[in-house]
């Protein structure tokens, strides 16, 4: 979908907005985003096969607004005609958050924050958030899941690294799925992508102000929603782990291996969609997650 046509499909479906003063953001993966005087986010699947995580979003935030203390988008603004699916709601605001931003004095408070939103999160059931397009991964499931994407791996990536890097890359992997204990979770409500760029932050009250893009969430192991937090370093999880007992001897070390193997997902995503640049920085990104002790 190009920019021009998501600028029509919101002027013709929702024509109280003049479309005067708005800003097209096409830098994410999956979705491409129209801001609408800083005021509204309307955003646009960039593929058909990211059209029904976005049907998942529009049935799924209007539980999690009503049962989360943080701030998630709350679709206003919803179009689901034929191939036509694309959702609006108010903006919140602040930027990325990023490990700069915690400092001696702010990170037990902002982890405090974070913990207690994992801790509600962790808390919806299946019956309260289940809609047709919500994965649900048991253990077996889960492992299935895993065994097919290291199969993709092999096939498709291990050509392309050298050898020292494979030796590394097979050994996290087998140590993953040869341990059955990594497959003995209770699923729970997962956001899958909680990073620094999904966590909005407000640097001039040290304030996490929203948790944005929910496409990928599912229902499946509780560590995964740890992997982009560990950035954050060992300060920030000994913060949550003060605040909720939300971490055990198992989650960190599952955590810590997909944080480990999320670069492959940049790389079958350029191969995938054909982005060289993608690639590249994927294949370089896996030689230096495995090179580290």
């Amino acid at each position: 979908m190009k920019a021009e046509d998501c600028i029509d499909l919101i002027t013709e479906h929702f024509p109280r907005f003049p479309m005067e003063d708005f800003t097209i953001i096409e830098d994410g993966w999956d979705n491409l985003i129209v801001d609408l005087d800083d005021a509204y986010i309307f955003r646009f699947p960039r593929r058909t096969e990211v059209v029904e995580q976005l049907m998942k979003e529009i049935r799924l935030l209007p539980t999690l607004v009503q049962r989360l203390t943080m701030p998630v988008p709350d679709p206003e603004f919803v179009v689901e005609e034929d191939e036509t699916v694309f959702m609006g709601y108010g903006k919140i605001h602040g930027t990325t958050m990023s490990p700069t931003h915690l400092t001696r004095e702010n990170t037990a408070f902002i982890a405090g924050q974070i913990s207690e939103f994992i801790f509600e999160l962790q808390a919806i059931t299946l019956e309260d958030a289940a809609n047709p397009y919500m994965p649900v991964f048991h253990g077996p499931e889960w492992k299935a899941h895993y065994m097919e994407l290291h199969e993709r791996i092999v096939r498709d990536i291990y050509l392309r690294l050298d050898r020292e890097t494979l030796v590394h890359v097979d050994q996290a992997w087998a140590e993953y799925l040869d341990n059955h204990r990594n497959f003995e979770f209770q699923p729970v409500l997962v956001h899958r992508d909680l990073s620094g760029d999904h966590v909005l932050f407000d640097p001039s009250v040290d304030t996490v102000t929203g948790v944005i893009d929910w496409g990928d969430a599912c229902f499946g192991d509780p560590a995964f929603d740890l992997t982009g937090l560990l950035d954050y370093g060992p300060d920030f999880i000994e913060g949550m782990l003060e605040r909720f007992n939300i971490l055990n001897d198992d989650v960190l070390p599952r955590a810590r291996f997909y944080r480990k193997i999320a670069c492959f997902y940049e790389v079958i995503f350029g191969l995938d969609t054909g982005n060289e640049e993608h690639l590249k920085r994927g294949l370089e990104n896996i030689r230096r997650s495995f090179a580290e002790k």
